[in-house]
Order: structure tokens, then sequence, then C-alpha cells
């Protein structure tokens, strides 16, 4: 059975819909910025942005996006860009424009297919690094960083954007950064 682009076992929901609505302890994410860059699904991207805030306390809520998506206490920026285009929304990530907008020490993006699904398995040891993604097929190692669903230090994206000469912006952008450059930047 094929649910989205992700093979499933019959026995289980789609990847995108939680099995059960979640009523654990909230996340302590004080120190993460939830970032939500939208310009196509809005309603869509509204309902992961909720579901992540019903999880977690977030140190802020940032909705980039070319219309307003209602979120409680979320700050919205104006942020249009041809649909579609994921190099122009990269770019942007890896932008001074960007990054002056966060004011804490981590930011935690997600997208309407992409948020947080299970709190419970969250460990306040994920803030010992500077970038917790998805994990990939690889099996080299360097299997976790898929930038969709992932959380940034602030710190490592303005290392990477003052020294764009040895850190070019590159494409695709979470691959390049956490398998090429990841050992030179540990």
């Amino acid at each position: 059975m094929i649910s989205g682009y992700f093979p499933q076992p019959e026995d289980r929901p789609p990847l995108c819909i939680p099995p059960k609505p979640y009523h654990g302890p909230r996340v302590d994410l004080r120190d993460v910025t939830l970032v939500v860059i939208e310009t196509l699904l809005h309603d869509l991207a509204r309902e992961a942005a909720l579901d992540c805030v019903r999880a977690a306390d977030y140190g802020e809520v940032a909705i980039f996006s070319d219309r307003e998506i209602k979120v409680p206490d979320a700050t919205w920026h104006k942020f249009a860009h041809e649909q579609g285009d994921r190099e122009v929304v990269s770019r942007f990530v890896w932008s001074n424009k960007f990054l002056d907008r966060i004011t804490t020490k981590f930011f935690q993006i997600v997208h309407w297919d992409s948020w947080i699904v299970d709190p419970a398995l969250w460990t306040p040891a994920f803030l010992d690094y500077d970038y917790i993604g998805a994990p990939w097929w690889h099996g080299d190692g360097r299997n976790v960083g898929c930038g969709a669903f992932a959380i940034r230090s602030t710190r490592l994206m303005r290392h990477l954007v003052d020294n764009a000469d040895r850190y070019p912006f590159p494409i695709p952008e979470d691959d390049v950064l956490c398998r090429k450059w990841r050992p030179q930047l540990e």
C-alpha cells in the first residue's frame, strides 16, 4: 500500500496522520522558534503548526507566507516566492534576512507534511546538537539530516552564512550540510 510518497504497512495509517491524539506532557522548546514557510497549502500548514503548538511550548512561532496564517501567538512575516520553488525557500533560510528574525538559540522548520507527531519521542539531549533532522536511508553513519523537519541551531546557520566563501549555498542544502560538510563542521 502506498500512502503519500512512503510505503506503509497495511495495519498503520499514513505517515502524515498521527495514529491518535497526544495527551502527554508538553515538550519544553522555549529555546526554539517554530518556523513555517508556506505559500501554497496554507490551511494544511496551519494545521501542522497548530499540532506543534499543542504539543510543545516554543520560545516563538514565526510564519513566513504570502498571506497570514493564523496561529495563536505567531508572528507573521510577509514572504512570497514562486510556488514549488524549494531552492528559494532554502536560500531564504540561509540568509541574514531570515536569521535576523530568529531570537532563540534554535529553530524548527515544519511544513504542511512534516510536524510533531509523537512528542513522547522528544529528548532534551537533541538540543545538545546543532542539527537534528529526520533520518535518511543511507547506511554510512551519516543518515540523519532531512531538512524538511529539522531543528537547527541559529549559531550553526550564522556560521554558514558568515562563511559563505567556505560554505557556499549548496543544493540540496540539507544533504550537503549533513553529509558532505558534516566532518569538517564537527
